[in-house]
């Protein structure tokens, strides 16, 4: 496999290969299926819950080095990437729009091949995400036509084109190309709001039936982002002047009407996840 991978730690992105690293596998797995089920019977089971834990991810790679010393150096940034605590992202020049936010699991061994100086063996980094799922590098507010930010396999249509900013419009759809709903609990998109509203703005899916009200007064240069579960105007919370309603999203096509607010714009914020 001549593929490079990619780490961010932090604001730091380290190209493997740069480090004179060949990769052998990275091959992420799906994520752990977890099934709850109650006995139904004499002869069935019936399924009470269903969801989805962390994924694993095994990294196998080698190196040669230009001498013994080098060897020593090149080992002790590996051993610094690695085994310094906390999450960090890694991908794959292979899709590089996807990566995942992981976690090294155990140690980090990194011996010598047989009696080399410069050659190391086979070294295996597990690493465990926690969210399960892979996701997008890009973000709805990057374009759609952005160089190696968005690929194939990623649910995206070209007819419609999706679209994440809607300016004086009423009603419109929005396109959730995850492979999972985005909840407001959990992956939640981030709206973000300008415009006019005399008392309060409403915001509704009706593709889930859910709708937002906001009973907040808002002038045109007023920012109002909606996180999740709590609204902030201009940096400020205003989770009583909320009906404490959320919204999620479907996957795929999502009908979304806006009412109470006039010339107004409105986008939404969010990555995709695989």
């Amino acid at each position: 496999m001549s593929d490079d991978v990619v780490i961010q730690r932090d604001n730091e992105v380290i190209h493997l290969k740069d480090w004179g690293v060949r990769v052998i596998s990275f091959d992420p797995s799906s994520a752990n299926s977890v099934q709850e089920t109650t006995q139904v019977g004499i002869y069935g089971a019936q399924t009470t819950s269903s969801k989805v834990g962390e994924l694993s991810l095994t990294l196998v790679f080698d190196f040669l080095a230009d001498d013994k010393y080098d060897f020593e150096l090149i080992r002790l940034k590996l051993l610094g990437l690695f085994a310094t605590p906390g999450a960090f992202y890694i991908w794959s020049t292979r899709v590089p729009y996807l990566r995942w936010k992981v976690a090294v699991q155990g140690s980090v061994n990194i011996p010598r091949y047989e009696s080399s100086d410069v050659a190391s063996n086979d070294i295996t980094v597990t690493m465990v995400c926690s969210d399960g799922y892979a996701e997008s590098v890009a973000t709805t507010l990057d374009p759609l036509t952005s160089t190696g930010k968005w690929g194939l396999g990623m649910n995206l249509t070209k007819n419609p084109k999706p679209e994440y900013q809607f300016t004086n419009t009423n009603s419109f759809r929005f396109f959730n190309a995850s492979n999972i709903p985005l909840l407001a609990e959990e992956r939640p998109v981030k709206i973000h709001f300008n415009g006019v509203v005399g008392n309060s703005l409403s915001i509704t899916n009706k593709t889930t039936s859910q709708t937002l009200t906001i009973n907040h007064a808002l002038k045109k240069t007023d920012k109002l982002v909606i996180e999740g579960l709590v609204p902030y105007v201009n940096g400020t919370q205003i989770y009583k002047d909320c009906n404490h309603a959320y919204l999620d999203f479907m996957r795929g096509w999502n009908d979304i009407t806006v009412s109470g607010a006039s010339d107004f714009t409105i986008s939404f914020e969010t990555h995709f996840y695989y």
